[in-house]
Protein backbone atom coordinates (compact mmCIF):
# COMPACT_ATOMS: atom_id res chain seq x y z
CA UNK A 1 0.00 0.00 0.00
CA UNK A 2 1.39 3.52 -1.32
CA UNK A 3 0.53 6.36 1.20
CA UNK A 4 2.03 8.85 -1.53
CA UNK A 5 3.99 10.70 1.05
CA UNK A 6 7.12 11.61 -1.76
CA UNK A 7 5.02 12.74 -4.28
CA UNK A 8 4.54 16.58 -4.74
CA UNK A 9 1.58 18.13 -3.86
CA UNK A 10 -0.56 19.79 -6.79
CA UNK A 11 -3.00 22.38 -6.60
CA UNK A 12 -6.23 21.07 -4.99
CA UNK A 13 -4.70 18.39 -2.66
CA UNK A 14 -4.68 18.58 1.13
CA UNK A 15 -3.07 21.64 2.83
CA UNK A 16 0.56 20.90 2.85
CA UNK A 17 1.83 20.65 6.78
CA UNK A 18 3.58 23.51 6.80
CA UNK A 19 0.80 25.75 6.12
CA UNK A 20 -0.92 23.36 8.83
CA UNK A 21 1.90 23.71 11.10
CA UNK A 22 1.96 27.60 10.69
CA UNK A 23 -2.10 27.59 11.82
CA UNK A 24 -1.73 25.83 14.23
CA UNK A 25 1.14 28.14 15.76
CA UNK A 26 -0.57 31.24 14.91
CA UNK A 27 -3.50 29.37 17.02
CA UNK A 28 -1.32 28.27 19.86
CA UNK A 29 0.44 31.63 20.32
CA UNK A 30 -2.74 33.79 19.95
CA UNK A 31 -4.61 31.50 23.00
CA UNK A 32 -1.26 32.01 25.17
CA UNK A 33 -1.99 35.55 24.64
CA UNK A 34 -5.42 35.45 25.67
CA UNK A 35 -4.84 33.30 29.13
CA UNK A 36 -1.37 35.16 29.70
CA UNK A 37 -3.93 38.42 29.39
CA UNK A 38 -6.61 36.95 31.21
CA UNK A 39 -4.51 35.59 34.16
CA UNK A 40 -1.55 38.40 34.62
CA UNK A 41 -0.17 39.40 38.17
CA UNK A 42 -0.52 42.09 39.68
CA UNK A 43 1.35 45.25 38.85
CA UNK A 44 0.88 48.89 39.07
CA UNK A 45 -1.83 50.20 37.23
CA UNK A 46 -0.03 51.72 34.09
CA UNK A 47 1.97 49.01 33.98
CA UNK A 48 -0.93 46.23 33.60
CA UNK A 49 -2.85 48.78 31.30
CA UNK A 50 0.24 49.02 29.15
CA UNK A 51 0.18 45.32 29.05
CA UNK A 52 -2.89 44.29 28.04
CA UNK A 53 -2.49 46.95 25.05
CA UNK A 54 0.74 45.39 23.91
CA UNK A 55 -0.91 41.63 24.00
CA UNK A 56 -3.91 42.77 22.64
CA UNK A 57 -2.27 44.33 19.45
CA UNK A 58 0.13 41.59 19.25
CA UNK A 59 -2.97 38.95 19.20
CA UNK A 60 -4.74 41.08 16.48
CA UNK A 61 -1.13 41.05 14.77
CA UNK A 62 -0.93 37.38 14.40
CA UNK A 63 -4.66 36.82 13.45
CA UNK A 64 -4.14 38.94 10.87
CA UNK A 65 -0.28 37.51 9.71
CA UNK A 66 0.03 35.97 6.70
CA UNK A 67 3.86 34.27 7.08
CA UNK A 68 4.88 31.78 9.27
CA UNK A 69 7.97 34.00 9.80
CA UNK A 70 5.73 36.82 10.71
CA UNK A 71 3.97 34.78 13.20
CA UNK A 72 7.11 33.91 14.78
CA UNK A 73 8.69 37.07 14.73
CA UNK A 74 5.46 38.03 16.90
CA UNK A 75 5.57 35.23 19.21
CA UNK A 76 9.17 36.16 19.96
CA UNK A 77 8.07 39.70 20.94
CA UNK A 78 4.97 38.50 22.61
CA UNK A 79 7.98 36.41 25.01
CA UNK A 80 10.19 39.47 25.66
CA UNK A 81 6.70 41.50 26.37
CA UNK A 82 5.34 38.74 29.26
CA UNK A 83 8.93 38.63 30.37
CA UNK A 84 9.36 42.35 31.14
CA UNK A 85 5.96 42.41 32.44
CA UNK A 86 6.57 39.59 34.92
CA UNK A 87 9.92 41.39 35.84
CA UNK A 88 7.87 44.17 36.82
CA UNK A 89 4.96 42.29 38.75
CA UNK A 90 7.94 41.08 40.74
CA UNK A 91 8.81 44.33 41.79
CA UNK A 92 5.79 45.32 42.86
CA UNK A 93 5.40 42.43 44.74
CA UNK A 94 8.82 43.18 46.19
CA UNK A 95 8.09 46.92 47.02
CA UNK A 96 4.11 45.85 48.36
CA UNK A 97 6.10 43.72 50.80
CA UNK A 98 8.54 46.28 51.70
CA UNK A 99 5.77 48.08 52.62
CA UNK A 100 3.65 46.29 54.58
CA UNK A 101 6.69 45.19 56.70
CA UNK A 102 6.97 49.32 57.25
CA UNK A 103 3.40 49.17 58.72
CA UNK A 104 3.73 45.86 60.58
CA UNK A 105 6.46 47.82 62.53
CA UNK A 106 4.56 50.90 62.81
CA UNK A 107 1.75 48.76 64.40
CA UNK A 108 3.99 47.10 66.53
CA UNK A 109 6.10 50.11 67.95
CA UNK A 110 2.73 52.37 68.66
CA UNK A 111 1.16 49.01 70.53
CA UNK A 112 4.42 48.67 72.33
CA UNK A 113 4.44 52.92 73.37
CA UNK A 114 0.32 52.48 73.98
CA UNK A 115 0.78 49.12 76.71
CA UNK A 116 3.30 51.55 78.78
CA UNK A 117 1.15 54.41 78.75
CA UNK A 118 -2.44 53.07 80.14
CA UNK A 119 -3.83 56.49 81.46
CA UNK A 120 -5.97 57.48 78.36
CA UNK A 121 -5.24 54.29 76.05
CA UNK A 122 -8.76 53.03 76.08
CA UNK A 123 -9.88 56.17 74.96
CA UNK A 124 -7.26 56.87 72.50
CA UNK A 125 -8.01 53.00 70.96
CA UNK A 126 -11.57 53.43 70.42
CA UNK A 127 -11.19 56.33 69.02
CA UNK A 128 -8.32 54.99 66.71
CA UNK A 129 -10.11 52.15 66.17
CA UNK A 130 -12.82 53.95 64.61
CA UNK A 131 -10.67 56.14 62.21
CA UNK A 132 -9.16 52.15 61.57
CA UNK A 133 -12.24 50.90 60.16
CA UNK A 134 -11.93 53.99 57.51
CA UNK A 135 -8.86 52.97 56.52
CA UNK A 136 -9.94 49.52 55.51
CA UNK A 137 -11.26 50.96 52.27
CA UNK A 138 -7.69 52.10 51.33
CA UNK A 139 -6.69 50.25 48.43
CA UNK A 140 -2.96 51.41 47.98
CA UNK A 141 -0.74 50.51 50.86
CA UNK A 142 1.53 53.99 50.49
CA UNK A 143 -1.89 55.48 51.49
CA UNK A 144 -2.80 52.93 54.60
CA UNK A 145 0.85 53.66 55.35
CA UNK A 146 0.61 57.78 55.70
CA UNK A 147 -3.26 56.96 57.46
CA UNK A 148 -1.32 54.48 59.90
CA UNK A 149 1.41 56.83 60.55
CA UNK A 150 -0.98 59.87 61.16
CA UNK A 151 -2.69 57.61 63.67
CA UNK A 152 0.34 55.89 65.06
CA UNK A 153 1.59 59.85 65.89
CA UNK A 154 -0.90 60.57 67.46
CA UNK A 155 -1.28 58.03 69.72
CA UNK A 156 1.93 58.57 71.12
Amino acid sequence: MELGLRRPHSAGQAVPAQASLASTLKGLVEAFLKVFSDLAPDAEDKDVAEFAAVLEDLRAQIVDADQDQEVRHLAASAVRACEQFLKQSRQYYATRETELAEVIAMLRKTAQHLAGDSSGFDADVLATSERFKGMIQLDDIRELKRALASEAAALQ
